[in-house]
């Protein structure tokens, strides 16, 4: 009932604020309809359709998300990267208004969200992220060294990665414990690890590459949910990308062949490495507590655990014996 209510909430205020505002990319003698879309990671989505044309409007709901200037973020970077032809455009961002919440406007990707990766979208992605990685876009470089690679607290920290607000879930109160166990030693580990403290070259990174957000189109492939984009080094875009899509060795392999246009260095595998053992972590609270890709059975999260600890050790036990 409460989601109705908002949902119908934000819907009039979109109608009223479309036909009030007179917007330059609508066509004001063509229909022009909002619905309800989807709703995820602190967002509302409806869509707008008008004549041939479809549209997104991205609705904050989670109250820190308007502190962070999430919306502003993504903006400013889809207008940034128009013209590469990876992703959707925006055309319009508003910070101030009756919902409290900021919003954008964006065009809407007709197109479905990949599960199983061929051979060619792979390729496909590797020449769109490198062509990404490449663009120019001013930064002050001084605000960056010395590096530090933030991707575990960032996940860490994030509300939604405490495994203690699932705590009505059944069964999962003896895993809180094992969870939490391996994440105190993943982050010591990860936290102390000298693969980064060179690091100098940084790039324009999407920061949230899932198989939620590459969309298979007619023309190929297009990225969506910019909230995430900001200067970064290459190997946490590519790592993210490995972990988010569950990317196997073959996989990778093609990518890695693709993105870059000799064999990298040892050090920057062993970097993308670090970082996909981390996200690969909290993908397990994804997977059953946050997004539940994977169906509810506490057993079942503890076997990933189990399996996951194994793997940790191996990794670990590598990167360790090169750089330490």
């Amino acid at each position: 009932m409460i989601d109705k209510k908002i949902h119908d909430k934000n819907l009039q205020f979109l109608e009223n604020y479309l036909l009030k505002n007179k917007l330059d990319f609508i066509y004001y003698k063509k229909t022009l309809n909002v619905k309800y879309f989807s709703s995820g990671g602190g967002t509302h989505l409806y869509l707008i359709t008008n004549g041939s044309n479809s549209f997104l409007a991205r609705i904050n709901y989670y109250f820190k998300k308007n502190e962070w200037r999430v919306k502003r973020q993504e903006y400013n970077v889809l207008r940034e990267i128009e013209n590469l032809n990876i992703s959707p455009k925006a055309f319009l961002l508003n910070e101030r208004n009756n919902l409290l919440q900021h919003f954008t406007i964006v065009e809407y990707i007709d197109g479905k969200s990949i599960n199983k990766f061929t051979k060619n979208q792979i390729i496909k992605l590797a020449k769109d992220l490198h062509k990404l990685h490449n663009f120019k876009i001013s930064y002050n470089k001084s605000d960056y060294i010395p590096y530090k690679c933030n991707i575990f607290e960032t996940f860490s920290n994030g509300e939604d990665k405490q495994i203690e607000n699932y705590i009505t879930f059944l069964g999962i109160k003896p895993i809180i414990p094992i969870f939490n166990n391996i994440k105190n030693i993943l982050g010591l580990w990860f936290n102390s690890l000298p693969i980064f403290k060179d690091c100098k070259k940084f790039v324009l990174c999407h920061g949230d590459l899932k198989k939620e957000n590459i969309i298979s189109v007619k023309q190929g492939i297009k990225l969506i949910d910019w909230e995430c984009a900001d200067i970064d080094i290459l190997e946490t875009d590519i790592a993210g990308l490995f972990s988010g899509c569950r990317f196997n060795d073959k996989q990778q392999s093609i990518f890695i062949r693709n993105y870059f246009s000799k064999y990298p260095l040892q050090l920057v595998l062993d970097r993308i490495i670090a970082i996909k053992i981390v996200l690969n972590f909290f993908n397990i609270i994804e997977d059953y507590c946050i997004y539940k890709r994977k169906k509810w059975h506490s057993s079942d999260m503890l076997k990933d655990l189990i399996k996951y600890k194994n793997k940790f050790e191996i990794i670990k036990n590598y990167i360790n014996f090169r750089y330490n």
